[in-house]
């Protein structure tokens, strides 16, 4: 993973990180849609899967939101509604991969506030 994205996640942990562990039901839709666009645009390799049948969501949900879409794409609200499908699913495929990295993070996050708190605890003594 590029720097950018291990920063990003950094920045994830030591927001919504609570007592040196991190739910990722926990961070905002808006940061887990800003974290795919990241891998993706790192390897639009994974894009290209996220997006089509390799995603378990492809039958089930995208595709039928995308012929609905397609069929009615004069409908405002279907443009909504395949947007919405769309963002969730591909953003669900790589919650996997997410918390893989968000994990690794959290690590370097605990430890480094292990350490600042000991240089603290240190300096404040006489």
């Amino acid at each position: 993973m590029n720097k950018s994205i291990n920063r990003f996640a950094y920045s994830l942990v030591s927001i919504y990180s609570k007592d040196g562990e991190l739910d990722l039901n926990d961070i905002s839709e808006f940061d887990l849609n800003e974290f795919a666009s990241l891998i993706i645009r790192d390897d639009p390799s994974l894009g290209a899967e996220a997006s089509g049948p390799d995603n378990i969501y492809w039958e089930e949900h995208m595709l039928p939101a995308l012929t609905t879409y397609l069929f009615n794409s004069h409908d405002a609200e279907e443009e909504k509604n395949y947007l919405r499908v769309w963002s969730k699913c591909i953003t669900s495929y790589f919650i996997p991969m997410m918390q893989e990295i968000l994990d690794n993070q959290l690590v370097e996050y605990n430890f480094e506030q292990k350490t600042s708190n000991k240089f603290f605890q240190n300096e404040a003594r006489p």
